[in-house]
């Protein structure tokens, strides 16, 4: 899928999990999600880090948990440290702010990590330009338990799509980059089944002034095994990482998450009317998708046959649309 790009910036990013056969569910099952207050081993976490220039050793990065006490809450939702307005960490000459989070959501043969809109980072670096790029990466372990009174697939397979906001300010040296490291593991009697479908990771780069608007999709792949059933010792996890990247030059350069909503979105996007054009571009219903990754069974479609016969009976059935958001 392509940028698009104008004077001012949009990005968009998102992650979801979808079946590559049309064959029969063997059962549903609702995958329970193992927070990181688990008492075993094995729980689920997030791990935020900020780096104001990855350049300089000082002022330090700043690493934490998130949330920094508690469970993680099921909801995409900004999480402290780098939650409200987001954190700022100042260096001489410039400085960088950000924010991120994350939630979970479970259904009938569904499990993902949710991104809230907003995450992501920006930098300030008047002249002279003698700050690095700022980098804020987050990484994930999700992990969910399969019960035993159903079985997760076939058919499953697996997407990653999230749409970003991107500006990029003026000047030769400014530039936002966003990169992404997924991957879908199971457990399977206790054993790790590491890569059950093939992971996805790379980066885009972003220079040029201006605003860009995109999204990042992982292709299809099938998954081995094609089915998991539920039952003590069998578990679903996606991990890995997503991480932004901005180094502003002459005027604020900023890299963010979007969504079905605005909300938590850079004012300075937001106020933006090329941004605004290029996010609600009809042709591009993508970048409107709250951001997401991890597991997700999909119904088959009607076969020929049954459409046929309910035809035959003067029936007209219309195909639901299967794109996942």
């Amino acid at each position: 899928m392509s940028a698009r790009r104008c004077r001012v910036g949009g990005v968009l990013v998102g992650v979801l999990l979808i079946s590559a056969t049309a064959s029969p569910s063997l059962g549903g099952t609702t995958p329970v999600f193992r927070n990181n207050n688990a008492q075993d081993e094995g729980g689920s976490f997030l791990f935020g880090e900020h780096d104001v220039d990855i350049n300089a050793a000082s002022p330090p990065e700043v690493f934490s948990p998130m949330p920094s006490s508690g469970p993680i809450p099921s909801g995409a939702t900004l999480l402290a440290p780098w939650n409200g307005s987001g954190l700022t960490i100042n260096t001489a000459g410039g400085s960088s702010k950000a924010k991120g989070g994350a939630g979970h959501t479970e259904g009938s043969n569904l499990a993902k990590i949710t991104f809230p809109s907003g995450m992501g980072l920006d930098q300030v670096d008047p002249a002279p330009h003698d700050v690095g790029p700022s980098r804020y990466q987050m990484s994930f372990e999700y992990v969910w338990d399969l019960p035993n009174n159903g079985t997760f697939g076939p058919p499953m397979s697996g997407t990653f799509s999230i749409p970003l906001g991107v500006k990029v300010g003026a000047g030769s040296g400014a530039s936002a980059k966003f990169e992404w490291n997924v991957h879908w593991d199971a457990l399977v009697n206790d054993v790790t089944v590491s890569d059950v479908r093939a992971p996805f990771f790379g980066s885009r780069t972003f220079t040029g002034a201006g605003t860009y608007v995109t999204s990042v999709s992982a292709p299809a792949s099938n998954f081995t095994p094609s089915t998991i059933a539920g039952g003590a010792g069998n578990q679903i996890m996606v991990h890995g990482f997503v991480a932004f990247q901005a180094d502003n030059d002459e005027s604020r350069s900023l890299i963010e998450i979007l969504g079905s909503t605005l909300a938590n979105v850079d004012d300075e996007l937001q106020a933006d009317p090329n941004f605004t054009l290029l996010y609600n571009d009809a042709s591009h219903p993508e970048y409107r998708v709250d951001a997401s990754s991890g597991f997700e069974e999909l119904v088959p479609e009607p076969s020929t046959a049954l459409l046929a016969g309910a035809g035959s009976a003067g029936l007209v059935l219309r195909r639901r649309d299967r794109r996942l958001v």
